[in-house]
Order: structure tokens, then C-alpha cells, then sequence
């Protein structure tokens, strides 16, 4: 049973072939079959959109771990597909800044004739810093947006308005009554010696 039995040859030596071909059988396993990684932790496999970062508009995503698997040596690593996963644009939302490094952003798999052959998280790779200016930009257009800020701003322009109407009001009347001052000014003076002439 799978040449375990021990063969005698002619000249009465004996050979114990104990489980050769179980031996054969492993030389064979490990000629044909080794232990792949097909993705390392260090592969940059996608980049996310990142919003109000300082200096980046992407952070780089990198699996959180090595995927290793038992495979034919023939099979060429091209054959895999790579299914990348990002969370925030899978969701329809914005990622914004800060990412830190190792931040869970989404997952990568990889399979191969519709066979899985492992699934891994993506991080960030980086961190991205928010960029504050920008971040306040967003902040007072979003506030801008809103029905009751427009309302707000139009009565505040109104107001300003009718401050501005009343300020030029106000220094149209001064000049006018200024300029009546001085006419009534002139005029009392002019009859004051006009008094004088005639005594």
C-alpha cells in the first residue's frame, strides 16, 4: 500500500521503500503548489477623494493586510481580478479632511474564474490635514445656501439701505439749514450796517 512494503532485489538487499510513493506524491504537491502572495500590504491598489485637504486632493489606499494563498505555479498573477471597494464614493458621500494614516476606507478582493481568493480592507496610506480656510469657504457658502441666512442678509441689506438713505438725508438737511444760517447770517449783518449808514 502506497510502496510501503519492502523490496528485496536479487543479491538478497533489501530496500524499504517505505512510503515512497507518498514521498512522490508530496514532491510532486510542493513542485506544482506553493504559498502566493497575490497582494501585498505594501501595494498602492486605489486613492480616494478627499475634500478641504491642505495640499491633497486624494489620500492613497493601501490593503490593511497581505493576501496569501495556496496556488498552482502556473497560474500567472495577471489572472486575478481586482475588485476595489471604496466606502465613501460606494455611499455617495464626500470624504472630507483630516484622514488620518490607517483609516478604514474601503476593501479590496480578489478573485480569479469567479472564485474568491481572499478579501482585505483598504487604509489610507497617508494622512491628509484639513486645510481650515477651505473648510470655513464650505462652511459660509453651505450657511449661505440656507433660506433663513438669504432672508437674514436681504433684511440686513434693507436696513443698511434705509441707514445709508437716512445718513444722506440727514446731511442734505444739515447743509441746507447750514447754508440758511449763514444766508440769515449775512443778511443780519448786512442790515446791521446798513443801520449804521443811515444814523
Amino acid at each position: 500500500m502506497l510502496g510501503s512494503d519492502a523490496f528485496v532485489y536479487a543479491d538478497q538487499s533489501v530496500d524499504l521503500r517505505n512510503l515512497t510513493e507518498t514521498r512522490r506524491l508530496y514532491d510532486w504537491a510542493f513542485s506544482q503548489y506553493s504559498w502566493h502572495t497575490i497582494l501585498s500590504s505594501s501595494d498602492l491598489v486605489g486613492r480616494a477623494p478627499v475634500t478641504n485637504g491642505a495640499g491633497a486632493d486624494f489620500v492613497n489606499l493601501r490593503p490593511e493586510s497581505s493576501i496569501t494563498v495556496l496556488l498552482d505555479n502556473d497560474i500567472p498573477y495577471e489572472d486575478f481580478t481586482r475588485t476595489v471597494t471604496i466606502y465613501p464614493v460606494q455611499n455617495g458621500e464626500t470624504l472630507y479632511a483630516p484622514v488620518s494614516s490607517g483609516d478604514v476606507l474601503g476593501e479590496v478582493t480578489l478573485s480569479r474564474d469567479g472564485i474568491v481568493y481572499g478579501t482585505a480592507h483598504l487604509v489610507a496610506n497617508t494622512s491628509i490635514e484639513l486645510n481650515r480656510m477651505q473648510f470655513m469657504r464650505m462652511q459660509i457658502r453651505d450657511l449661505l445656501a440656507t433660506r433663513v441666512a438669504r432672508f437674514s442678509i436681504w433684511c440686513l441689506a434693507m436696513l443698511l439701505i434705509g441707514y445709508v438713505a437716512l445718513i444722506v438725508r440727514y446731511n442734505l438737511l444739515r447743509r441746507k439749514r447750514m447754508r440758511e444760517i449763514a444766508e440769515a447770517r449775512k443778511r443780519f449783518y448786512e442790515e446791521q450796517q446798513n443801520n449804521r449808514r443811515n444814523r
